[in-house]
């Protein structure tokens, strides 16, 4: 392995590493903001009731509202993680694959 090879997985390594932290990151924020969103809205509801009351007539309408809403903006922000998570974790194999094929041309 010359030295060119050696400084290149080096950064491939690092790179990988960067990336496996990442998405372990990312794993650990999903659960933390649906939470906080869902605490939000709930705050907000709770506030907002009486001036909005005017506007949907009842205060059950506007909860369905609110949670029709909530639930849809909850699902994009997941589904939009999982994708993100998905092509981080893929490119952390495709890294693999490159520096078990220099690790293999080497021996």
């Amino acid at each position: 392995m010359n030295k060119e090879e050696s400084i290149d997985v080096v950064q491939l390594q690092l790179a990988q590493k960067q990336l496996i932290k990442s998405v372990a990151r990312r794993r650990k924020k999903i659960p933390i903001t649906v939470i906080g969103i869902v605490l939000c809205v709930s705050a907000l509801l709770y506030l907002l009731e009486e001036k909005t009351y005017h506007l949907f007539g009842s205060s059950t309408k506007m909860v369905y509202v609110v949670l029709i809403s909530t639930s849809i903006i909850i699902i994009f922000y997941l589904v939009f993680s999982f994708i993100k998570l998905r092509r981080m974790s893929s490119e952390v194999k495709k890294i693999g694959n490159k520096l078990y094929n220099i690790m293999k041309l080497n021996e």
